[in-house]
């Protein structure tokens, strides 16, 4: 209920379960046969389809199909018995142990690609293959691996200083009850714009579709072009409400961007020609704590109140009477004492839901503008970077780094998709086993642990970017491919 109704709260676990069993040696052997995967799968891909430009696994030519020496060093192959027959071959010895093949269309004479074989040693049956990039070390007329490196063609730039401050927040705030079905309503909506702010309480009007009207007439107007709009912790539920309702009125055009399922930037367009746009973000993306905790660290003038969020319902919208009893509040976040000078502040007992609920809305936007406002000057003043190009904490990390510490001369690549998901693949998270220990000798046992070991390796040893490259087949066996590997190849 609390995360539901006082949305800006990370919740507290209050019970931890740890089950466990006591293996002995051969259980333990399985599970970690079950936790790498089979030494098949684990250690070794299966190359027996492998077959590099469609050509025999072979270096013996004069058997490819019909051979006419052009020159001393140059061979023309016809009719090649293979998955080229619509190409000719052209070979250039440069000696006894490379050569270069050139596959060439019949019909145009277009060279479309261009092979190498190197002959590991003179009379052997094992070669390297190289075809664009990628390596295939061959051996008896079978692939035993395969090297590629690839190549980043965009680096990270070094961003100049940023000359204008970050603009002004706006800021919107939803409120919401829970029905008994467990359904959530809204029932109150503030926008601030730095200057005015507006409220809409849901007992003005005959259904929330003419409130959200009634509010999106008043932010899509052309003097709110081109500003950003923050909803704390709004990226799973907020902004996919205001969506729905966003989607259906006219003029309007929509682009979202959305990483693990939330919404990181949400552009809407608007006007009958879509000159105009508005920016929406999840400010808990940016500044990841309570609203309450931002205000303590970054407000002088506005700090987030205390409410009533289980009071409210479809029946007492329009309640006017005591202060709702300490029940409706949560004990984790009131105190008594808290809840006896919020009491203390109404005279006569007497409490007005829609005036209070528009005033708790209406604070919560001024709190959280102030907020962004006083992150994004101290940003400026710091690092010289506009907060307005970074709706995230990280790329406002990223955006810092790129402007302040990335040294000149220093390229770091862009990740292709190619290179990421090749790399993703080789690497996975550790896992932790405990053992009790058995020490009948009554040895001294030492128990090591690493604070920060991935990033004072990231601090003290340059980033690998030179080579990027992988490798495919039987890792176990790489020892006996070393030699290959950076002689042969490189």
């Amino acid at each position: 209920m609390s995360l539901l109704n006082e949305r800006y709260f990370v919740p507290e676990f209050n019970k931890i379960i740890i089950s466990y069993k006591i293996l002995d040696g051969d259980q333990y052997n399985q599970l970690v046969r079950v936790v790498k995967g089979t030494e098949e799968v684990r250690y070794e891909t299966k190359l027996s389809n492998e077959v590099p430009a469609n050509l025999p696994l072979n270096t013996d030519y004069y058997n490819w199909g019909i051979t006419s020496f052009m020159a001393d060093s140059k061979m023309l192959i016809k009719d090649i018995s293979s998955k080229l027959a619509d190409s000719d071959l052209y070979l250039t010895f440069y000696n006894k142990l490379n050569t270069l093949i050139e596959v060439v269309l019949k019909d145009s004479k277009q060279i479309v690609g261009k092979i190498t074989d190197k002959i590991i040693s003179e009379g052997s049956n094992e070669f390297i293959r190289r075809v664009n990039y990628k390596n295939y070390y061959i051996k008896n007329g079978v692939v035993y691996f395969i090297y590629e490196q690839l190549f980043a063609h965009k680096y990270i730039s070094k961003l100049t200083p940023s000359k204008t401050k970050p603009g002004q927040a706006m800021t919107l705030d939803i409120e919401t009850y829970q029905d008994t079905n467990g359904l959530m309503h809204i029932y109150c909506i503030s926008f601030y714009d730095g200057k005015d702010i507006f409220s809409f309480y849901i007992a003005d009007f005959k259904h929330i579709e003419d409130l959200l009207n009634k509010m999106f007439s008043v932010i899509f107007s052309p003097k709110y072009r081109n500003r950003i709009i923050y909803i704390h912790n709004s990226s799973n539920f907020d902004l996919i409400f205001l969506l729905k309702h966003i989607s259906n009125i006219g003029y309007v055009g929509l682009d979202s961007i959305i990483k693990d399922g939330k919404f990181i930037n949400l552009t809407v367009t608007f006007g009958k020609q879509g000159q105009y746009q508005i920016i929406f973000r999840d400010s808990m993306l940016l500044l990841p704590n309570s609203l309450a905790k931002l205000s303590e660290v970054f407000c002088e003038n506005h700090f987030k109140e205390i409410f009533p969020y289980d009071f409210v319902n479809e029946q007492n919208l329009n309640y006017v009477g005591p202060v709702p009893a300490y029940k409706y509040f949560d004990p984790s976040k009131v105190s008594p004492i808290e809840y006896s000078e919020y009491v203390n502040k109404f005279p006569n007992n007497i409490w007005d839901l829609k005036l209070e609920s528009i005033k708790y809305c209406q604070l919560d936007c001024k709190s959280l503008a102030e907020a962004i406002d006083n992150f994004g000057l101290n940003i400026f003043n710091s690092f010289e970077v506009d907060i307005d190009k970074c709706p995230t904490l990280p790329s406002v990390a990223f955006r810092i780094f790129r402007t302040k510490f990335l040294a000149d001369g220093v390229k770091i690549p862009i990740l292709s998709d190619q290179i990421y998901n090749k790399i993703s693949n080789a690497y996975y998270g550790g896992h932790t086993n405990l053992f009790i220990p058995c020490n009948f000798d009554g040895r001294k046992l030492y128990s090591y642990d690493v604070n920060s070991l991935y990033p004072s390796q990231m601090e003290s040893q340059l980033m690998p970017f030179n080579i990027i490259a992988y490798f495919k087949g039987n890792i176990l066996n790489m020892h006996e491919y070393v030699d290959i590997l950076f002689f042969y190849i490189n």
